[in-house]
């Protein structure tokens, strides 16, 4: 490697060495470090060297003739601060090579393209009369052996990509080869020559493939990047679009580029083969890694409005909107690629006939892709320049159903926390000294199989043992309507069947009820049934009793102990509560011509207006719920229950 070109011939022997402080370093190229020094003086020129430089092939461009001399001018300069001098110029404009000498500029090794002018650019022909990139196709006619068929496959260079479906028919054949594990002089078998014949036939038509390299976004209104991803039971492939709309809302759609990928016959390091939602999903990625790197070339050079992508995969589409941890690896880990690529790409779904990706994914012959307008100009909805793409992801798959969900296989011991007799019970004086023995108890039984836990006893443990206490105390007490409810069969006596008993998850016996929706905690809602006379309800009354601080209300206590246990000696307090007939005893409707007085909490009760009905409003069941009052204020409507009604003397 030469820091310098023009050196003395004395010195040539030094330029020979190649220093590096470590042999996994990456070798310094002098170009880049040209551009880094002395890049700041030709701002024209700044990271061309970089970001424009094809092994020994700097390709440029320009809006206007003005700036392409500028630019030329600026590498020029730059270059030669170095010591190159750049030669084999060739460009479309001729002002730019008016000023090159004859032998600086490039020939013409095209021999076949006699009436066009073009030049070799990194394995393809660039015509300076077009302004389009064709392809030179020369085929040797030899035997087609293993080695000969691999030998003319690797001479199809393809750097855009844009002979993509081509390109993977010949990948299908070497793969064919393969699978016949054949030595390297040794003739295939017939099918595959017959394939071979025909596609090298068709080879040469490749020859008057052109494709345009110029994109116009001097004047354009909207600039979209776009990509489509599809795969088959033969492999995947990727296309990416440019799509231009101008002031005058015309639509020009650019191909940019292609990659294609034959499917591995299996998966890595497996036996089972890659399914289809899996390719799909390679497909995606590959997708993702061509229009990132897209993005950053384009950064610099045009302003991208939106990036979007296609696949005709739900699946995919569904993964893609899913919780990426709960998939297996294989998925996650692409998922998670695709995002960190294109973190703002909206992912839609595309018809396969639709889908530019699809004849790539399987393959064409050359004359097929000459006349196959979809890969080459994209599906016909992109030409409309008032078409709206929807970014609405397919809800076809509720998360059980999409494929390689994630099972968890757990190893579970059941250890069940109960108590064969309620005798243990009556042993205890409180009710957290029976919870907490209970709970160590329960603890050490586990320890066998379970790893050893130590520290004081945790909220659900205690709730653990207090579930365990009520259950036995049920099961001693309660046998009979246990059975019932898990027979599902008529439940006695009928004041236990009025509460709606039902067993939960815990095999304790709850009471039902109407409050279902309420905001509530669960025990509030749903309390623990329990018999009368047993040490565990004297336990549980005790608690409360204790917790409330010997409160002296009975009905205090009551309210403490009800919010998680329904008792049916609780009866033995609600007799010496004042009774309330509200809900028993039917109140007749409101009237017209009613005087009552207006509960308004915002003023004190002797300054609530007096009014008088002037209408009522019942309900479908006949009751009035709601009613028209008129006052010396004004008319208002006011529930009955804000309404007090004023008796009348019933005397004339």
């Amino acid at each position: 490697m030469y820091r310098q070109i023009r050196v003395n011939d004395a010195d040539c022997a030094y330029q020979h060495i190649l220093w590096r402080n470590s042999p996994t370093e990456e070798v310094k190229e002098c170009l880049h470090q040209l551009d880094s020094e002395n890049g700041t003086e030709f701002p024209l020129a700044k990271n061309l060297l970089v970001t424009s430089t094809y092994v020994d092939d700097i390709v440029a461009g320009a809006d206007t003739e003005k700036e392409a001399l500028e630019l030329q001018d600026q590498v020029i300069s730059l270059l030669r601060k170095g010591g190159f001098n750049l030669r084999k110029w060739a460009s479309i404009c001729e002002a730019v090579l008016k000023g090159i000498a004859a032998e600086d500029r490039a020939i013409d090794s095209s021999f076949e393209l006699k009436d066009d002018q073009s030049v070799k650019v990194l394995g393809l022909h660039w015509s300076t009369t077009s302004d389009a990139l064709g392809y030179h196709i020369n085929i040797n006619k030899v035997e087609p052996t293993k080695r000969a068929i691999l030998s003319t496959i690797a001479r199809l260079n393809d750097p855009v990509g844009a002979l993509g479906p081509v390109v993977f028919w010949a990948k299908c054949i070497m793969q064919e080869l393969w699978i016949e594990k054949l030595d390297w002089d040794a003739s295939p078998s017939s099918d595959i020559i017959d394939k071979w014949h025909k596609f090298t036939t068709e080879l040469p038509a490749l020859s008057s493939f052109s494709l345009s390299r110029y994109i116009n976004v001097c004047a354009s209104k909207t600039i979209q990047l776009l990509g489509f991803a599809d795969a088959s039971k033969k492999g995947y492939a990727a296309v990416v679009y440019l799509r231009v709309i101008d002031m005058q809302d015309e639509v020009t759609v650019h191909f940019l580029t292609g990659k294609t990928k034959v499917a591995p016959l299996k998966a890595s390091q497996t036996d089972e083969s890659l399914t289809i939602p899996r390719l799909e999903l390679c497909a995606a990625l590959l997708l993702a890694r061509l229009l990132s790197h897209q993005l950053s070339v384009l950064r610099d050079i045009v302003t991208i409005d939106c990036v979007r992508a296609w696949s005709d995969s739900t699946i995919v589409l569904a993964w893609l909107n899913g919780d990426q941890k709960q998939f297996k690896i294989f998925v996650t880990n692409r998922v998670a690629k695709i995002r960190s690529l294109l973190p703002h790409c909206e992912w839609s779904h595309v018809r396969s006939p639709d889908n530019p990706a699809d004849p790539a994914s399987r393959g064409m012959l050359p004359e097929e892709l000459l006349t196959n307008q979809l890969y080459l100009n994209g599906p016909e909805f992109l030409q409309d320049a008032n078409c709206q793409f929807s970014s609405l992801m397919p809800n076809e798959f509720s998360p059980e159903q999409l494929p390689e969900i994630k099972t968890s296989v757990k190893n579970v011991l059941y250890v069940q926390d109960s108590i064969q007799s309620s005798d243990m019970i009556s042993q205890f004086s409180t009710l957290t000294k029976m919870q907490r023995v209970l709970a160590y108890c329960f603890r050490f039984a586990r320890r066998r199989n379970i790893p050893k836990s130590s520290g004081p006893i945790t909220r659900m443990e205690y709730e653990r043992a207090l579930n365990a206490a009520i259950l036995c105390t049920q099961m001693t007490y309660l046998s009979d309507l246990h059975k019932q409810i898990q027979n599902q069969g008529s439940i006695t006596p009928t004041t236990i069947a009025q509460l709606a008993p039902f067993i939960d998850s815990n095999g304790i016996i709850r009471v039902g009820g109407r409050l279902k929706r309420a905001l509530l905690d669960e025990n509030a809602k749903y309390p623990i049934l329990l018999p009368q006379k047993t040490h565990l309800t004297e336990l549980i009354i005790r608690h409360f009793h204790h917790i409330s601080l010997h409160g002296g209300s009975r009905l205090q206590l009551l309210r403490q102990a009800q919010q998680s246990f329904w008792r049916r000696w609780s009866n033995e307090y609600l007799h010496t509560l004042q009774g309330s007939q509200r809900w028993f005893k039917q109140t007749p409707n409101l009237m017209v011509g009613d005087l009552v007085v207006i509960n308004t909490p915002s003023r004190p009760p002797m300054a609530w207006q007096i009014g008088r009905i002037i209408e009522v409003h019942p309900g479908e069941d006949n009751i009035v719920r709601v009613a028209t009052v008129k006052t010396q204020e004004g008319t208002l409507k006011r529930p009955v229950v804000k309404l007090v009604k004023l008796p009348v003397d019933p005397r004339p």
